[in-house]
């Protein structure tokens, strides 16, 4: 699972384009059927876009690769190269009340999910509603925080809690200590911040409320501690496995089974990190 996330320039023109809420945007860019072509000369494609409800985008993703496949013609009595064009692709969706997204993974695309999300956040950045926004489109990983609050709840003392963050966009972000962080960065027009707490006996309630709002916008924390019958203090980073929804094959394309259970799951495992039940919409953002 990623966070999809809409990051407004701090320098606008004179003349700036309407505000649209960051929901409204990525929806645009998704439904011009973006494509663009990399150093490798493969053309990546956005396709097959449906909307099955107003808070869902449903599409397919993929590249077109070229080969040649060595050829017999009986008639010429003679062996061809001939140039074969092949379109593998897999399917991604957006949830975009919450503004998070899952990317299907297939080998015939690439190694990885990661390649495909950096493909994917690149051909939306390359669209006209980008452009026309002078807005950038930002994927980020969401990590699984159980183990690392495990660590947290565990620890006899901790002294250092380190957050990195980004702009704001995430609706949810935890209001009394993540949100002012990432208001600071815009004014200062910055990309990327750090905040890092030294003390006796950090508050590990405050620490764990921090952290979930961290992994659900995509950023990163560290915290040192000293464990129980521990004698040093130790840094643990929240580097946990991607959350992961496995619903079944790509190949089997986009059936009614698979939307029914793909789509709902969006949401109950973002709120899972979120440690939340709560409906909260994107709707609430403002410029």
């Amino acid at each position: 699972m990623y966070r999809i996330k809409v990051e407004r320039h701090a320098n606008q023109p004179l003349f700036p384009p309407p505000y649209k809420p960051s929901r409204e945007l990525i929806s645009r860019a998704i439904s011009e059927n973006p494509s663009a072509i990399f150093r490798d000369s493969q053309e990546w494609l956005i396709g097959n876009v449906e909307r099955p409800d107003d808070n869902h985008l449903l599409f397919a993703f993929g590249k077109i690769t070229k080969s040649i496949s060595e050829k017999y013609d009986k008639e010429q009595m003679k062996f061809t190269d001939v140039a074969e064009e092949k379109a593998p692709y897999t399917y991604i969706a957006i949830d975009l009340n919450l503004q998070t997204c899952a990317i299907g993974h297939k080998s015939k695309i690439a190694s990885d999910v990661r390649t495909l999300s950096k493909r994917f956040m690149s051909v939306l950045n390359k669209t006209h509603t980008a452009a026309e926004f002078d807005v950038t489109f930002v994927l980020s990983e969401i990590h699984d925080t159980q183990e690392f609050i495990k660590v947290i709840r565990a620890a006899e003392v901790i002294k250092k809690f380190e957050v990195t963050f980004s702009p704001p966009n995430p609706f949810d972000a935890d209001n009394d200590f993540h949100k002012p962080l990432e208001n600071i960065l815009a004014a200062l027009t910055g990309k990327k911040g750090k905040l890092i707490t030294n003390g006796e006996n950090l508050d590990k309630k405050v620490i764990e409320q921090t952290v979930k709002s961290i992994a659900s916008t995509g950023d990163s924390a560290t915290v040192r501690l000293k464990l129980p019958g521990a004698v040093k203090f130790v840094s643990r980073k929240m580097s946990g496995h991607q959350v992961s929804i496995i619903i079944g094959s790509s190949t089997e394309g986009i059936r009614e089974d698979i939307r029914a259970r793909l789509l709902p799951e969006l949401a109950t495992q973002y709120r899972n990190i979120r440690g939340d039940v709560s409906e909260q919409s994107s709707d609430s953002n403002t410029p």
